[in-house]
């Protein structure tokens, strides 16, 4: 059997996005993004005398000015000679962290996708790791590789509105389009990186013992079913702990039932189906981990872990590159995905962060949870990295951090502590503040792509 062959070409209804509240719940615990670098109580005191600031600063304009790399846009079809001056850190790395400021900004994601058909087709990427369910990220793999269901039915699966917008849709009809005309070891892959739902893991295993091994399918989902069933960020605390060890005991039985039957089920498929299928136990695993919270392990960690995953999957030494928010490619947040996979690979890890000045971007109501919604920022805060960052007179660029002399103005103004915007899922248009921490940017990104303006993503 071809080891890229589709794992089931049934199509099932789109899911629709189940226990929201639940969900949002998780996401406002865990995609806030702040990451200071200081004690809280210093994470948020800026200074508002802005014009002694913008005097101040007149070196560090200067310098930028000097070592920024112009962009004259994110659209794909732009220049790649403008991208040129990445090439000595695309080349050395296996993991590159794409991020974001905001999950609902065009360019971000226009540029992220530009970025993505430079390193596939300068680089030899082989593999886009998402920040979206696993599970649903697979029929968005189908899709790329296959050509199996459609763009947007593919992207609705992960249960996720940042993903499902215009701008990811025209990348993933990108990588397929790249795929038809290549053989199968050349095609390149989509994966989801994330753990914060079941229901499409649960779905993939089930497919896939349906089609070898019926009686160990129903042996399996005696383990399984009533976890996927019950469980989410809302209801397991509420769980007794007897209830949660039992949980956790089933999936773990599960797991090694499945592992005990590698054999038989590998002569019934192959290899790579069946090593697919494994990852979905263990994504299992990891939502109940990051539930139960007894390992002490986090969200980005088991993110950090299934990034290289997706590395070993593919083929020894598979570069891959990374979809995801800043909070989470950042090298300088030690809960962090990119901080992770940097301890585990050192240089060969790198991090591309984002940042806007002014503009429009879409983001779920902290207070009420409505949305996503349209936010307008007009004035970001004179003293925060952003104005400063739009104001050197050129709307769109990128900087590389080693490239600044360790002793120039813009090298130790990004290596002390500044306020740097920067939405996640969630923004409180009554406390933006708030979503300006001051931390050293030097520490967390390589580089840093500057667009002045933002405009909001376009939803499907």
């Amino acid at each position: 059997m071809n080891l890229l062959a589709p794992l089931g070409k049934a199509q099932r209804p789109i899911t629709k996005l189940i226990l929201l509240l639940p969900l949002l719940s998780f996401l406002s615990a865990s995609c806030k993004k702040e990451n200071c670098d200081l004690p809280p109580a210093q994470c948020h005191v800026y200074p508002d005398n802005c014009g002694e600031l913008f005097e101040k600063n007149t070196p560090v304009r200067d310098k930028l000015k000097e070592y920024a790399h112009p962009l004259t846009g994110a659209a794909t079809p732009l220049d790649d000679a403008e991208l040129a001056d990445l090439d000595g850190i695309l080349s050395s790395a296996y993991f590159v962290g794409m991020g974001e400021a905001t999950h609902g900004t065009s360019e971000f994601f226009s540029m992220k996708d530009r970025l993505l058909r430079y390193m596939v087709k300068k680089h030899g990427y082989k593999a886009l790791g998402f920040e979206g369910t696993w599970g649903g990220a697979l029929y968005v793999n189908q899709y790329v590789l296959h050509g199996i269901g459609s763009a947007e039915e593919s992207i609705a699966k992960m249960q996720s509105w940042p993903v499902r917008t215009e701008e990811v849709a025209a990348l993933v009809e990108w990588m397929k389009t790249y795929n038809d005309s290549r053989p199968d070891s050349e095609k390149i892959y989509f994966f989801g990186v994330d753990m914060q739902v079941s229901s499409e893991e649960y779905y993939w295993i089930n497919e896939y013992l349906g089609r070898t091994d019926e009686g160990l399918k129903a042996e399996i989902d005696t383990l399984v079913k009533d976890f996927v069933e019950s469980a989410n960020y809302n209801s397991y605390p509420l769980f007794s702990p007897e209830q949660q060890l039992e949980y956790k005991t089933n999936l773990e039985m599960a797991l090694r039932l499945y592992e005990q039957n590698e054999n038989e089920l590998v002569a019934l498929s192959s290899q790579k189906e069946y090593d697919l299928i494994h990852q979905a136990f263990v994504i299992l695993l990891q939502y109940e981990d990051v539930f139960d919270k007894s390992s002490g392990h986090t969200r980005d960690y088991y993110m950090a872990r299934n990034s290289e995953w997706i590395s070993s999957y593919v083929g020894p030494g598979a570069k891959v590159a990374l979809w995801a928010h800043n909070g989470h490619i950042t090298k300088g947040n030690n809960a962090s995905q990119g901080h992770e996979l940097y301890l585990a690979h050192g240089d060969k890890y790198k991090s591309i962060g984002f940042s806007f000045t002014q503009g429009t971007f879409r983001a779920v109501d902290f207070q009420t949870y409505e949305g996503p919604l349209s936010f307008y920022i007009e004035d970001i805060g004179c003293s925060t990295a952003n104005a400063l960052l739009g104001s050197i007179g050129q709307e769109d660029y990128y900087l590389l951090f080693n490239e600044l002399p360790e002793t120039s103005p813009a090298y130790q103004y990004f290596d002390s502590y500044q306020p740097f915007f920067e939405v996640g899922a969630l923004f409180d248009p009554e406390q933006p503040n708030w979503f300006a921490a001051r931390k050293l940017l030097t520490k967390h990104f390589d580089v840093l792509v500057h667009f002045k303006t933002s405009t909001p993503s376009n939803p499907l």
